[in-house]
């Protein structure tokens, strides 16, 4: 009769060890889950700065291109410039305007999320040539 209760006594054993097992194979599972859908996640937002990226480097450089222009035809220039892919906040300053000029533009191009992109230019222009420098800010 012991013997019988020690038989039992050690399928109760081989029952806790398989629920162990299962129990450290599903959550082992779960972080491997858990860590592909937090991948896939900073994949799609990395993908969403991209695409702001290029959009507000488009917005930005036309601005610039539109403010030099307006300049090179003796046009007014306003702080905020519209453009069918958006909208910039613009600094112009024009130093030597009968020689030498020179003309900066600060351009800022922004959204309601906080997201913006600055670029600085400026254009030296001589009687012989013309120089163009861009900096992103």
């Amino acid at each position: 009769m012991v013997m019988n209760n020690n038989k039992r006594k050690y399928k109760m054993r081989e029952g806790y060890v398989a629920l162990i097992t299962a129990i450290i194979v599903t959550a082992v599972m779960g972080i491997i889950g858990l860590s592909l859908s937090l991948a896939s996640v900073t994949e799609g937002q990395v993908v969403i700065s991209d695409n702001k990226s290029f959009v507000y480097d488009q917005v930005v450089e036309s601005c610039v291109n539109d403010v030099l222009v307006r300049h090179y035809l003796k046009k007014d220039i306003s702080d905020t410039i519209v453009l069918p892919i958006g909208t910039c906040d613009v600094t112009t300053t024009v130093t030597n305007p009968d020689a030498n000029t020179t003309v900066t533009v600060y351009a800022v191009s922004y959204d309601n999320e906080g997201y913006s992109k600055t670029l600085e230019a400026t254009v030296i222009q001589t009687a012989t040539e013309t120089k163009t420098y861009i900096k992103e800010k």
